[in-house]
């Protein structure tokens, strides 16, 4: 008797423990609904919101965001542990369509954190800039998502890091209007010649348009990489000297690189 007693006090105890845990997990998910709805903006809720989450109500914070693209992904893993072990105080959350993390900050920089989270990232990451108050987490939340979009590999991108990829990600109705204004007819040329030409523009625009450095990142000589330029600027008609010229060059770059990706990732 004694026995089963025991036994039957250590099933109810097991029981509520499982209750109050999932009852602990169900506030969590409804706090964080609120805040993601832009509701701690309220002060109160903010307060509350902060109690629950085990977080400061004000202070340099990160939202971080990481899609679920299938039932199957695990983009992070175990990342408030992760965070912890290095003294960053954290709240995380699972949801259907993603995993939803805010990371305070304290004393530390965004790089700190992001540095310490990446053995845990096994997918696309998104960090928002950084917000101070829990009021902020709505829009933060918006940003941090459209950080992990610029991403064509798993990894982690800081927003502010990636700004001009963040405005392609967030006009795809515009990426091919883009790329076609930017190079016209350069696109209609022979896959060899075209990534040649592509990726000579590249290299010339990531050493500051110098012809000389882009050589020997290319490996050729230096009056090729000039002909192949005489060659895009007439194909495209375009000059490498006119700012926007150059602006629309870097952008349409981007674009035909996260493209080109995108049809390698799909290709059976």
């Amino acid at each position: 008797m004694i026995d089963a007693g025991s036994a039957a006090l250590v099933d109810a105890y097991r029981l509520e423990e499982s209750r109050l845990r999932s009852q602990e997990l169900s506030r969590r998910h409804a706090f964080l609904a609120a805040l993601l709805d832009g509701r701690g903006k309220d002060s109160v809720v903010a307060q509350e919101a902060a109690t629950v989450l085990g977080l400061p109500t004000c202070g340099p914070m990160l939202c971080v965001v990481a899609p679920v693209e299938n039932p199957t992904d695990e983009p992070l893993r175990s990342p408030r542990d992760t965070l912890a072990a290095d003294g960053f105080v954290s709240s995380w959350h699972v949801r259907p369509s993603d995993i939803v993390g805010l990371v305070a900050l304290a004393d530390r920089s965004p790089a700190d954190a992001l540095d310490t989270l990446r053995p845990a990232v096994a997918g696309r990451v998104g960090a928002s800039p950084v917000i101070t108050t829990l009021g902020q987490v709505g829009e933060a939340y918006t940003l941090a998502r459209t950080a992990a979009r610029t991403l064509r590999t798993p990894g982690v991108a800081f927003l502010d890091d990636h700004l001009p990829e963040a405005l392609l990600v967030g006009s795809p109705e515009l990426t091919g209007r883009l790329a076609q204004v930017a190079f016209g007819d350069l696109l209609r040329l022979p896959d060899h010649e075209r990534e040649t030409l592509l990726t000579t523009l590249g290299a010339v625009i990531d050493h500051s348009g110098s012809p000389t450095r882009a050589a020997q990142q290319l490996y050729c000589h230096r009056n090729t990489v000039i002909y192949r330029l005489q060659r895009i600027e007439s194909v495209t008609g375009r000059s490498m000297s006119n700012a926007r010229d150059r602006l629309l060059f870097t952008l349409g770059l981007l674009t035909v690189r996260r493209r080109d990706t995108k049809d390698t990732a799909h290709r059976p």
